[in-house]
């Protein structure tokens, strides 16, 4: 008896054991864990414009902030100085594309400016002078003529012409004015190198677009 005591009793003490340490219960579930993604998948995807990756198995997406991202680059300002297109028979458009399909002939403008006071016209001439501190004003005399020429004034400074088209043909479209300039005013032009005589009414001429017309098709500056 007092040996089949002693094995129930070790059997009970083993029973109670297993029940704690749980045994007879399943390991744990081990976690998922899903592959990294190679360094060169990431660079990859960030590559490109717009790119997204899945998250680790939750279908959850994000787009690159990379700020290599074109939409995320700031514009650059524009240089003034430079033309905004350059066609393929050499001209140079500098301010803005011009919106007129028709021009006036510059010898109906100065024979009668109070008719296109007011009005935006489109016209060309030959460049008898142009600033020579920043490039913003021109002259535009008529071709072969030593009349006055209209003053060309880049409107608002928003664009610069190069310093060196004296004697190119140029084509300006903008709002015509016919005014007296005061006498500080023809004395700041003049030392630019205008040639703006004191007390005259001038034709202006404020431009939103210049063309300057290839070297082949220059004409001599009358003046």
């Amino acid at each position: 008896m007092s040996r089949l005591h002693a094995v129930l009793t070790a059997t009970a003490v083993l029973a109670a054991l297993s029940v704690q340490t749980g045994c007879d219960s399943a390991p744990p579930a081990r976690a998922s864990v899903e592959p990294l993604a190679s360094a060169t998948d990431n660079t990859a995807a960030a590559a490109r414009p717009g790119a997204s990756s899945a998250a680790a198995g939750n279908g959850e997406t994000w787009s690159c902030p990379h700020p290599g991202n074109a939409a995320a680059q700031p514009e650059r300002p524009r240089d003034p100085r430079a033309p905004v297109a350059t066609r393929t028979d050499g001209t140079r458009v500098f301010g803005r594309e011009g919106a007129l399909t028709s021009s006036v002939a510059l010898p109906e403008i100065l024979g009668e400016p109070s008719r296109f006071a007011g009005q935006t016209v489109k016209t060309t001439g030959v460049v008898r002078q142009v600033c020579q501190r920043m490039g913003c004003w021109m002259e535009l005399a008529a071709e072969g003529s030593q009349a006055r020429p209209v003053f060309v004034r880049m409107a608002g400074h928003a664009f610069l012409l190069p310093r060196d088209v004296v004697g190119r043909r140029a084509t300006a479209e903008g709002r015509i004015a016919v005014r007296p300039l005061s006498p500080n005013e023809i004395a700041h032009y003049n030392s630019e190198g205008a040639s703006l005589a004191e007390g005259a009414t001038t034709v202006e001429l404020e431009a939103t677009t210049v063309e300057i017309l290839p070297a082949s098709d220059a004409r001599p500056a009358e003046g």
